[in-house]
């Protein structure tokens, strides 16, 4: 076996990488991952323009007659606790922009706050911060269910004041981020009689918006996903993708599995033109700032 190595071409000075059986093994490895998901997504797309007796009868061949009405009906026939599509969209948009809002604001202003300046307990409150990610989620649903019933934002929009956690993996990054830039922005600001907050909105926060638009995406995403929460919290308010979820239980013996396939890809174009219009952000993601000599 070759060994990896580079070399530089005599007539362009490029940098030329030899193919060697590792990357080989590990290219085919990544293509014929990437090949069992295009085959999902092309049988789900497939099967969502078939007749219902025709998916049952054959799931793999293609539709002899192409159904687009299926993606019309999911707005007719999805529905759960009485929600129709249109409503759980609305629900799905609120609770993932509230919870991708207010989660991230949190964080960063915490964040800030340990990284730049310096008080008792600020140890205490990052070292909290990377404990409770090590806390089992699932274990503690019950205390959770129980104390959002006792202050009384069960089953309501106020829920949302439960994801002001300002801890997790987004405190984490940008505590780094703001730990890392030169305090000598600051400094000048200062100089120039600016105060905290202004320092803060004006100079910090903007050399931390590729990261921050970057979170509030993942946590938008993660929000629209998010379907077991809206279930046992929020049952008055079924996102779509809760919707979905409970439309399956409730019509196992009924259930029209062409109009879900159409609810289902339908349900991913929010999240698909969220990438799509933020793909520049994540691709020019800068983690630090810095001063040019």
């Amino acid at each position: 076996m070759a060994a990896l190595h580079e070399k530089l071409n005599e007539s362009g000075g490029r940098v030329v990488k030899r193919f060697t059986l590792p990357r080989i093994i590990i290219f085919a490895f990544l293509c014929a991952y990437v090949a069992t998901l295009v085959y999902a997504f092309g049988w789900t797309i497939l099967s969502s323009l078939k007749a219902d007796d025709e998916y049952l009868f054959d799931k793999i061949s293609l539709p002899k007659l192409w159904r687009f009405r299926n993606y019309i009906d999911a707005f007719n026939v999805l529905s759960a606790g009485g929600k129709n599509m249109f409503v759980m969209i609305f629900d799905s948009l609120w609770f993932s922009l509230g919870t991708a809002i207010l989660n991230i604001m949190t964080s960063a202003l915490m964040a800030y706050a340990v990284a730049r300046f310096k008080f008792f307990g600020r140890g205490i409150i990052l070292g909290l911060a990377i404990f409770t990610m090590m806390l089992p989620i699932f274990g503690s649903l019950p205390a959770t269910y129980a104390l959002y019933n006792r202050i009384k934002i069960l089953d309501s929009p106020f829920l949302l004041i439960a994801y002001m956690t300002a801890f997790g993996s987004d405190f984490l990054m940008l505590h780094a981020l703001f730990k890392n830039i030169s305090q000598s922005y600051a400094d000048s600001a200062y100089l120039d009689g600016a105060g905290h907050m202004k320092v803060m909105t004006s100079i910090m926060f903007p050399q931390a918006s590729s990261l921050l638009t970057a979170l509030i995406v993942i946590s938008f995403v993660a929000g629209w996903n998010n379907y077991m929460d809206v279930i046992l919290f929020l049952p008055s308010y079924p996102t779509l993708m809760a919707g979905l979820y409970v439309y399956q239980i409730e019509s196992a013996r009924q259930l029209n599995y062409p109009v879900l396939f159409a609810g289902l890809l339908m349900s991913m174009l929010p999240i698909l033109a969220v990438y799509i219009g933020f793909q520049e952000k994540f691709m020019s993601l800068d983690l630090g700032g810095g001063l040019k000599g």
